[in-house]
Parts: C-alpha cells; structure tokens; sequence
C-alpha cells in the first residue's frame, strides 16, 4: 500500500500484466495481482492472525470439491479494498472482502490464505478445547511475576512461550538467569514492550517461525544477543524444510517433527539435559 512498497514489486506487477501463462497468487501474490491491475491497497491497522471462514460467493472450478465456507489459516496486515476491473469476485471473509478472484480473459488467480497443516477436520475440537484467558498488556507484568515464583518453586527448568507468551518467558528468564536453563519461543520474538538483553543473552534462546511470518525481526533480535555473547537463533521453518505451518504450529499436522527439531536443538545447546519425549 505504500509507494516504496509498489516501487520494489513493480518487476512482479509487470510479469503478471504480461504473462501468457496461468498464475496462482496467495497471500501477498494476491494482492501484487490486484495491485498489477489497479486495485487499491488498505492497511488494517494490525496483523490479523487466526482461522477465518471464508465464504465462496461465486462457483469456479478453482475451489472444486470444497464447501462454500472454508475455514482457512489467515496472516496479513493489508488487503484489497476491492476486485480490478478485468476480475471476477470467487471469495469473502469477514476480515477481507476480496479473499478470491480470477481473471476474465486468462487463468490468473488470487487467494488470501496460503496451504496449511492445521487439520481443518478437528476445528470444532480444538475451538471447545479453547479458553480465553489473555485480557490486555496490563496482565504481562503478572504473568512474569507467576513465572518467576513458578521457577522458585520448581527449579531449573526450560521455558518455551508461543505468542504474546514468548515474551512472558523471556523477561522471566531474566530474572532467573541461573535458574532458567533455556527458553523457547513460538513465534513471539522479538519481545513486546522489550527486555534486558544483556540478562538474557546468558540463556539459550531459540525462536520458530511459520511460512506466514517474516522471520527479519525476530533474527535482528537474535542476532543482538549473540553480539552480546549469548547463545540465541530464529528458525524459519521453511528454511529447513517444513512447511504450511501458521500460528498454532504445536497442534498441526506435522507437530512431531516439529518437537523432534526442539528436542534436538535442546540436545545440543542445553547442558546436561537428555532423553526424549514419550509419544
């Protein structure tokens, strides 16, 4: 949406206006073809993150054999205000109009949401399994506090953290540095509201990311505490080979190798810390 943002796509925005061959774009390769030809850009304010239903507003052989409302792995922080003129509309949702469309005259295609892991058919499982327990920032600094004397009492110990809760671990960490043998992060780096770095980089530190964010800040993060002397890393899944995972990567369907790649990095960079998890 923004003219520099434009500007460094236009290579991509000329391909797809002059392209003989059929294109599928998802996620922000919907949005360069709508971008391409002429539709305007808005920015939501937020990243929206989650499941969404998506709803087909219109039958195209693009979406053969799948109901009319799909509940798809959504990541992005802008969207289309509305088709192009050359488009058909196929797709809404509730958090984006303009979740599907296709060319007229040729085979290109545009798609919100990219493929995923998370095993759609046991939505309504994990959705009854679910309880909402996070208010607002204000409960972090409590968090941390149950942390820490959840530590006192337990010993040494490794924290792991997904989302707003890496960076509860992390500040945690910080106040227990001998305590804390190690801290694991699921896409929640680098630290809302910040951290003490310097404390921090006494601990081993990893961090996961899924195809559907950018890893760049998290790694800027990291990067800092190794220039601190600490032992810290960001993995971006798809750097390694996995791939579809979105924010709730601990209940996809690829899971187990995920924890084999934690269990394996805790092998290596944790002191005397062996054995395996039971499955």
């Amino acid at each position: 949406s923004k003219p520099r943002t434009r500007e460094l796509f236009q290579p991509e925005m000329d391909l797809v206006r002059k392209a003989k061959f059929p294109i599928l774009g998802i996620c922000y390769g919907h949005q360069i073809i709508g971008s391409a030809f002429g539709a305007p850009m808005r920015d939501l304010g937020q990243m929206l993150r989650g499941y969404e239903i998506v709803s087909v507003v219109r039958n195209h052989p693009l979406f053969d054999g799948l109901p009319s409302d799909l509940v798809v792995a959504e990541s992005h922080r802008q969207e289309l205000t509305r088709v192009p003129d050359e488009f058909q509309h196929l797709a809404q949702s509730t958090t984006s109009k303009v979740e599907g469309m296709v060319r007229r005259s040729r085979p290109t295609y545009g798609v919100q949401y990219p493929g995923q892991q998370f095993p759609v058919d046991h939505l309504d499982d994990y959705i009854k399994e679910s309880l909402p327990s996070y208010r607002d920032a204000t409960q972090n600094p409590k968090i941390v506090a149950d942390l820490v004397a959840l530590i006192d009492k337990l010993g040494p110990c490794i924290l792991l953290g997904w989302s707003t809760g890496t960076s509860n671990v992390m500040n945690a960490a910080t106040q227990r540095p001998s305590l804390v043998k190690a801290v694991i992060g699921i896409e929640g780096a680098p630290p809302a509201g910040g951290v003490d770095a310097n404390t921090l980089a006494k601990v081993p530190v990893v961090v996961l990311f899924g195809d559907n964010t950018s890893p760049a800040n998290s790694r800027a993060f990291t990067d800092q505490l190794r220039a601190l002397g600490g032992d810290a890393s960001t993995i971006w899944l798809p750097d390694i080979g996995l791939h579809g995972n979105g924010h709730t990567m601990m209940l996809e369907r690829n899971n187990e190798q995920i924890a084999d790649l934690l269990e394996r990095w805790i092998k290596q960079h944790v002191p005397h810390v062996g054995g395996s998890y039971r499955r």
